[in-house]
């Protein structure tokens, strides 16, 4: 989970034209949440919000999120 939080910002900053409400909303959906599900249905809706539901990088990671 560190190395994910801590990539993220590299791969999808050049997306978001500097919007830092992105990494607050992450931080506290991977911080705060307290199932799965919600983890799950709230980041689907922020992917939405910030026009990155078709990002390849963001897919992989959810792909092998239980490898």
């Amino acid at each position: 989970m560190w190395h994910i939080m801590r990539k993220l910002p590299e791969k999808v900053a050049h997306l978001l034209n500097g919007c830092e409400d992105f990494f607050e909303r992450i931080k506290l959906y991977v911080w705060e949440s307290d199932t799965l599900e919600e983890f799950e249905a709230k980041s689907a809706d922020m992917l939405v919000d910030f026009n990155l539901d078709s990002n390849d990088c963001l897919k992989h990671i959810y792909d092998i999120r239980e490898d």
